[in-house]
């Protein structure tokens, strides 16, 4: 985790901001606006519609 955070570090000048969505990063700052920026409302309304029970969930999931 180390490394990871280090090679974080060294490419963040270089790419755009936010965050890759598939790969949960236990400490990401802002995970929501990182993995969904503006859409993260609207995709907690959908969870909720499709998803009442929670049953796709993890701790960085949409309406966690």
């Amino acid at each position: 985790m180390r490394w990871l955070g280090e090679l974080r570090e060294i490419v963040a000048p270089h790419v755009l901001p936010g965050a890759y969505v598939n790969f949960a990063d236990p400490d990401l700052a802002d995970w929501r606006t990182a993995y969904y920026g503006a859409n993260y409302p609207r995709l907690v309304e959908v969870k909720r519609r499709y998803d009442p029970d929670a049953l796709f969930t993890f701790a960085q999931a949409v309406g966690s």
